[in-house]
């Protein structure tokens, strides 16, 4: 399962092409798929992407009726979109995926893209669009005195406990 972590600033080419960072590349190393996919995330102004099995995993929940019950119908709407909306984009030899038009203009991209990564997903910012809104979380979170706090991970359901271990 990729993992992606850190943040890293990379310019467009004239072709539109950004180098995803080298430990994003190898996090992805073992998918069958040579590439990400892409979408823009709903409400934020950026682009979200992982590898291809995170993908297929959230197109097989949308079926768990546990997952999105009558009553969270919006948020069953928004996975759909979010799926009908996203795109492989392949490697080139040199690691970089073409950020096509439609990703670039929902999130501001200009002539940099700023990778951030979440886990088990990451998401391409307009760098300034990050600063502000990253600014903004922080502000709140410090006005309603929230501190950032471990949960133990859910039992797995392959039958490990989710605690501890490398």
């Amino acid at each position: 399962m990729a993992l992606f972590v850190s943040t890293t600033l990379n310019k467009l080419d004239a072709k539109f092409r950004v180098s995803v960072p080298a430990d994003f590349r190898k996090s992805l190393e073992g998918d069958s798929f040579k590439g990400v996919v892409a979408w823009p995330n709903v409400p934020e102004k950026m682009i979200e992407a992982c590898d291809s099995g995170r993908v297929e995993r959230i197109a097989a929940s949308l079926d768990d009726r546990e997952q999105y019950p009558e009553d969270d119908s919006l948020r069953l709407d928004l996975a759909r979109v979010s799926l009908a909306s996203s795109q492989r984009l392949n490697f080139d030899v040199n690691g970089r995926i073409m950020v096509p038009p439609e990703f670039r203009e929902h999130a501001g991209i200009g002539e940099e893209v700023l990778f951030v990564g979440v886990g088990l997903t990451f998401q391409m910012w307009d760098p300034e669009r990050y600063r502000l809104w990253q600014s903004s979380r922080l502000q709140a979170g410090k006005e309603q005195g929230i501190r950032l706090q471990m949960r133990p991970l859910p039992s797995r359901v392959d039958g490990g406990s989710g605690k501890g271990g490398a």
